[in-house]
């Protein structure tokens, strides 16, 4: 999948006129993405969170359909910023 993954990015990025690398289409390439596979929260993070506490912050890049944020919103934190190109 990584393989794939930077093929496609390298598909992605365009000079325009003045040679400058640009990037476009990026949120409908992981749009294409999240639509082929199904995700589902694999509880990885539930054996950390004891090490944080609950007024700490969090952000989440990358967050697909966001599970981890939904977890820790789930688990009593407050302070959580989750972002992702796709929709």
């Amino acid at each position: 999948f990584v393989s794939q993954f930077r093929c496609q990015l390298n598909i992605l990025n365009r000079k325009n006129d003045r040679g400058d690398i640009i990037m476009y289409k990026l949120d409908k390439y992981w749009d294409n993405i999240h639509s082929k596979y199904i995700s589902t929260y694999d509880e990885w993070l539930n054996k950390y969170t004891h090490l944080f506490f609950k007024t700490d912050s969090f952000v989440e890049l990358g967050c697909g359909r966001a599970y981890c944020s939904n977890y820790l919103l789930k688990n009593g934190f407050t302070d959580i910023i989750a972002c992702d190109f796709s929709e």
